[in-house]
């Protein structure tokens, strides 16, 4: 069973990848995905998640322009998962 982790953020730069380094570093389920939700972020969250963690093969980032987005369905759409956890 796949399991799609969602996280939601808004100009956390500084702090993202520390936020999502350990857990990979530390799971040992093998059929996981995390997403990470930009809601338009000023910070260049965006570009910290790719330069840090863009190749590695569990983490997507999606990138949403205004915050009504992140409340509705959008957040899921790129969820391959069986479950969903946000």
């Amino acid at each position: 069973m796949r399991v799609s982790v969602i996280m939601r953020t808004y100009n956390r730069g500084y702090v993202i990848r520390e936020a999502i380094a350990p857990a990979l570093c530390v799971q040992t389920y093998p059929d996981f995905e995390i997403i990470v939700v930009d809601d338009g972020s000023t910070d260049g969250t965006a570009e910290v998640l790719c330069a840090g963690l863009g190749t590695n093969k569990f983490v997507t980032s999606v990138t949403i322009q205004t915050a009504s987005q992140c409340g509705g369905e959008h957040r899921y759409q790129a969820a391959t998962g069986d479950v969903v956890a946000t």
